[in-house]
């Protein structure tokens, strides 16, 4: 499922700067590619065709396998991506062209999204998107992709949404955390230990989760 858990969305690739070497033109080979995932993403879904026509591939280091910014460049890591298959290549490209479609660049400024809230935006942005392209066929997507069920949320709903529900569920654990965290200090400096012993690592606190 890691692969569509796709590392790099569109709300830090312009703020960062690529190492060199790191994006690159596209070979001939590479075009021929594209063309033939473009072509099948417009299969499954034709009524993407402005979005899927107006990206501009290049090819990177920079991200795992897919990623896009606001400007429609389209970051692909050829040499993680090209043993998969064509239909996951096809099933992307209507993944990443969702968020465009989507706006997301423009909802993680209205979120304040920056910083450790961008692991959970992007959870929450492919949470939005995922279950419209499982409904349209994407089959590949379907097996391996983030759902709102997966957080006991429904389908259907905006990322702001998603993200309202992540953030309560991390404060939530982050707070449990310093509370397990207060009960092992206050275990470990007992006075009721064992006698020969300084009480350090007798008293256990309760296991992270």
């Amino acid at each position: 499922g890691r692969a569509w858990a796709l590392a790099a969305h569109i709300m830090g690739m312009t703020t960062k700067v690529l190492s060199p070497g790191s994006v690159s033109t596209l070979t001939p080979e590479q075009l021929e590619y594209v063309q033939a995932w473009r072509a099948q993403a417009l299969e499954i879904m034709p009524y993407m065709a402005s979005v899927l026509f107006s990206f501009r591939p290049v090819n990177s280091t920079f991200v795992e396998t897919y990623a896009c910014d606001a400007q429609y460049r389209l970051y692909i890591n050829f040499e993680n991506v090209m043993g998969m298959g064509a239909r996951f290549n096809a099933e992307a490209w209507l993944h990443e062209a969702s968020h465009i479609l989507a706006g997301h660049h423009d909802l993680s400024r209205q979120a304040g999204i920056k910083g450790e809230d961008l692991r959970l935006w992007n959870f929450a942005a492919d949470a939005a998107i995922n279950d419209d392209l499982r409904d349209a066929g994407c089959d590949l997507l379907t097996a391996h992709g983030v759902f709102a069920s997966m957080i006991s949320e429904p389908d259907y709903e905006t990322p702001l949404y998603y993200m309202d529900k992540l953030r309560a569920r991390q404060n939530a654990k982050n707070k449990q955390q310093q509370q397990q965290q207060q009960q092992q200090q206050q275990g470990n400096g007992s006075p009721s230990a064992p006698s020969g012993g300084s009480g350090q690592g007798d008293a256990a606190g309760p296991a992270d989760k």
